[in-house]
């Protein structure tokens, strides 16, 4: 099972503080939806959708400045909710040619696949 949440919060403009719950919420769900093993729970933060072409009418700064903030929170409740925390934050920063769907929001299916693969390798090493 995977998480892959934040932005949401982030664009309704909801504090810091409203997401550890939520996101503790989350992962004790998760958790048990996952037959109580966290071992078969995955966390991505969330991408740097401040690049995507959606987000032309948002501050790209102060949704990166955001995004720095939330996925710490997101790690650190993974860490304590024994919940394994991929890292793609940085990947969806990278500069590539086309990271995004065509619809301008979602990313591509090749940046996912990326995802996918750092999933796997992370996996591996447990």
């Amino acid at each position: 099972m995977s998480l892959l949440i934040g932005v949401n919060n982030q664009c309704q403009g909801l504090p810091l503080a409203t997401y550890r719950p939520e996101l503790r919420e989350l992962l004790r769900l998760a958790v048990r939806s996952a037959g109580g093993r966290a071992g078969r729970v995955v966390m991505l933060p969330t991408p740097a959708w401040g690049q995507s072409p959606y987000a032309r009418n948002y501050d790209p700064a102060c949704i990166a400045t955001k995004i720095d903030q939330h996925n710490p929170v997101a790690q650190e409740e993974c860490q304590l909710a024994a919940v394994s925390f991929v890292n793609i934050t940085d990947r969806t920063r990278a500069a590539e040619p086309t990271p995004f769907a065509n619809d301008g929001l979602r990313y591509s299916g090749q940046q996912m696949q990326q995802w996918a693969l750092r999933t796997r390798q992370l996996l591996q090493q447990c």
